[in-house]
């Protein structure tokens, strides 16, 4: 992703929202732009029509709160929450579907593979796999902690996940045994680049481990020197760009070329309060970084001084997903205020 603007846009960030009610902890877009999901801390799924600008679906999802919600390329829609269950919902009534089984713990983890052919769900120890239809594929309890995060390549041939001290690599397609990257330290989270090429997993002190694959036998990467924990992170859609977010800065290396050992990462300090959500375009090379304050901010990494881009909402952002074609930002609230802001050329 090359920027060869010499001059930073000025973008203007135009907003309205709807209320969802309570505090809302994970957002999708469906695929075609046209509607998106909420779930929040009350257990409720809500739907925004972004034509109408309304909620036009409100319902309890999950006893004693949501936790995550995905919406496959093929329109699947999918939550999960602290009743341990999968939620499958029908489309265009959205009714509720079958229900699955997660594990024995809250399902803190709800992934699609980017083909839509498996749902990844991580509950406690628990990592399953399940078809579209919501018909159980394959199950993992090999884990020795909580699973604590799952990514997927952008084939969607290789899943990541994290728990203490260990990342694994699964190919669902094969019965191979899952690669395992261990370390010392215990894990907060997972990112596979969207070309396989790293996996980074934040620890909890204050630093960030990178393996670069395929992994040979040798220390992996240490990122350390972090102001606080790595709450967020964030890869481009071609791999170039790693955003990470600890305390109030934005750290992005660089990871084209022989990778990020050795370089000096961008420092985006404009946000005056933790960052709780950092998100790069779909397709595009901007980056939207969310904060404690409410603050939005959108960055062109070509001119990282200064973000080219804004808004303050009067809540912590808990969220941000960019639609599919770049052109809107769904910001999520604490207050349970579901934004979304047209970014545009002033």
């Amino acid at each position: 992703m090359t920027f060869l603007s010499t001059q930073p846009p000025a973008l203007r960030c135009d907003a309205w929202s709807i209320v969802c009610g309570e505090h809302i902890r994970a957002l999708a877009w469906s695929p075609d732009d046209a509607q998106l999901a909420a779930v929040t801390a009350a257990g409720e799924l809500c739907l925004a029509d972004v034509s109408t600008r309304a909620l036009v679906h409100r319902e309890l999802a999950h006893r004693g709160g949501a936790l995550c919600v995905s919406w496959s390329k093929n329109g699947a829609l999918a939550t999960g929450g602290e009743d341990s269950e999968i939620r499958l919902w029908q489309p265009v009534s959205f009714a509720p579907g079958r229900a699955l089984e997660g594990g024995s713990n809250w399902v803190e983890h709800l992934a699609w593979s980017p083909r839509g052919d498996w749902l990844a769900s991580g509950a406690g120890r628990h990592l399953r796999l399940w078809q579209p239809d919501g018909l159980p594929g394959r199950r993992f309890d090999g884990h020795e902690s909580t699973v604590a995060g799952l990514s997927w390549r952008g084939d969607g041939a290789v899943l990541a996940t994290v728990c203490y001290g260990k990342v694994r690599l699964f190919r669902p397609e094969t019965n191979e045994p899952p690669e395992t990257l261990a370390h010392k330290s215990p894990f907060g989270g997972v990112a596979l680049s969207p070309r396989g090429r790293y996996v980074v997993a934040p620890t909890f002190d204050n630093s960030m481990t990178c393996w670069r694959l395929p992994f040979r036998e040798a220390e992996p990467l240490q990122m350390s020197g972090y102001p606080a924990r790595i709450k967020t992170l964030a890869w481009s859609a071609d791999s170039e760009w790693l955003a990470t977010g600890a305390g109030g800065t934005g750290i992005v290396w660089r990871c084209s070329g022989k990778g990020p050992a050795g370089t000096k990462p961008l420092m985006l300090t404009t946000h005056r309060a933790a960052l709780t959500a950092m998100q790069f375009q779909t397709k595009g090379g901007l980056l939207a970084s969310g904060d404690a304050a409410g603050e939005v901010l959108i960055w062109h990494l070509a001119h990282p001084d200064a973000p080219v881009g804004r808004h303050t909402f009067a809540q912590p952002v808990s969220a941000l997903a960019w639609s599919a074609n770049d052109q809107t930002l769904a910001v999520a609230g604490a207050d349970g205020a579901l934004s979304v802001l047209q970014v545009q050329r002033k």
